[in-house]
């Protein structure tokens, strides 16, 4: 074949490509998740500046610390309803909305008890956050506070499932706008006497109003049949969903788990830039999250094209995206985390650019199990997250005892390249594999 036939044969498949329903379909939900992640964290963003420019970096870094308690413990919560709601809404032949409900219930009375539980424990992980058990506000807050965080994780995973990202993109919109706005009046009415008990209200609030948002947008849709909780759907579904949280806990936990060991290990002082530095490094997993996610929920709903195509597509995408966020990152790192303070700055700075690099492996642990997911094959991914997530802890523990906030950011990037390089030929031997996306639904009767 001569060059120019050559090249005429590529143009002709990119054309082809680009006329691809799926692929089309893959850019705008992708597209949808993606404003969602840049608007939830820019307004973050915003949000922890304001804070660390109003209050003291003590109250920021503990504050920092009880959000990402209240996160992880939420995460917990869920108990793989999220990802199995994604998985089995596209085909659901019975109540929909009925299911939603049961699970967005189930999860959040699990929240609510799992922070109650904490509370009493929180002394033991840090002197600091002792301040949980203290007063009559703040053990109910933080529990209330958890089982919010459960309750909008699911209903935004439900969205995606029913085929609505848009409104999962409101429902952040309305949290983020709504936490900022609160934080801004109390900075502005009431700044001497906020607390990092009072901070972690803003939270709770923005949920709860969050989500009274999607509930007015669903209002009168039809087609999701009744508004009632049941136990029915739980009991039909449970053995899968306890599958999708033992591989969701072990996947999200050691994230959130790390201003945890910082403010633990080193100071509460530490955890300030360094909570803002982790928050900066989510910027460069934009688009390869938006990208995995998105491919998950429409594999889930069509197999017309084979998989391996799309997740070349994928891959190459989200590796071409982190490599631009990262050059972002090294350029643009230090005026943003000046924003902040001389402290964040000085402090922050070289875990954040170490921090950022740990996006390259992470993609191809989060495609593999994108994978994993859509073959039904959880046993083996939810070993290797475990596993996984035992070494990224273990590793930033130690890095944080030999080297500080520094030694944490090597030590986790090093667990994150281990797990990524694993997986590199269970990725190469999906081309010309095929993948049973038939939802469970159509096997288990709810009704």
């Amino acid at each position: 074949m001569t060059t120019r036939k050559r090249s005429r044969s590529v143009l002709a498949s990119v054309r082809n490509g680009l006329r691809s329903p799926f692929l089309l379909a893959l850019a705008s939900t992708s597209t949808l998740l993606l404003g969602t992640t840049v608007i939830t964290s820019v307004l973050g963003f915003v949000y922890w500046l304001v804070a660390a420019r109003t209050f003291t970096e003590s109250v920021v870094g503990l504050a920092a610390a009880m959000v990402a308690s209240m996160t992880l413990l939420g995460t917990i919560a869920v108990l793989g309803f999220g990802t199995l709601l994604i998985r089995e809404l596209p085909e659901q032949r019975g109540d929909r909305l009925g299911l939603i409900l049961s699970a967005l219930s189930t999860s959040a009375i699990a929240g609510v008890v799992a922070g109650a539980l904490f509370v009493p424990a929180a002394g033991l992980l840090s002197d600091e956050l002792a301040i949980l058990r203290t007063g009559p506000i703040a053990p109910w807050l933080f529990s209330l506070g958890v089982g919010a965080t459960a309750f909008v994780i699911v209903l935004d995973q439900a969205l995606i499932g029913l085929g609505a990202p848009q409104l999962q993109l409101v429902r952040n919109t309305v949290f983020s706008v709504s936490k900022l706005a609160i934080l801004i009046a109390a900075a502005v009415l009431m700044a001497a006497s906020i607390d990092s008990v009072a901070l972690l209200a803003t939270w709770l609030v923005a949920y709860v109003v969050s989500a009274l948002a999607v509930a007015l947008l669903l209002r009168g849709r039809r087609d999701l049949g009744e508004a009632k909780v049941s136990v029915r759907p739980i009991r039909a579904l449970g053995g899968e969903a306890l599958k999708h949280h033992m591989l969701n806990v072990s996947l999200q936990s050691p994230s959130w788990a790390m201003p945890i060991i910082v403010t633990a290990t080193v100071s509460a002082e530490a955890n300030a830039a360094f909570y803002v530095a982790w928050t900066v490094a989510g910027f460069t997993f934009f688009v390869p999250n938006a990208l995995t996610l998105a491919l998950f929920a429409l594999r889930s709903r069509s197999t017309e094209e084979p998989l391996w195509r799309s997740l070349r597509v994928t891959l190459w995408g989200s590796a071409g995206a982190s490599l631009l966020a990262l050059a972002g990152v090294a350029v643009l790192g230090r005026p943003l985390l000046s924003v902040f303070g001389g402290s964040y700055e000085r402090d922050g700075y070289l875990p954040l650019v170490i921090l950022a690099s740990g996006v390259l492996p992470l993609i191809l642990k989060d495609h593999y199990i994108v994978v994993k997911r859509l073959e039904r094959g959880l046993g083996r991914p939810t070993v290797y997250a475990m596993v996984g997530g035992l070494l990224e802890v273990g590793f930033a523990a130690a890095g944080a005892l030999i080297g500080g906030v520094v030694g944490l950011s090597i030590g986790l990037v090093l667990a994150f390249w281990i797990e990524g390089l694993v997986v590199v030929p269970a990725l190469y031997r999906v081309r010309g594999a095929a993948v049973d996306t038939l939802p469970l639904s159509s096997v288990v009767e709810l009704r």
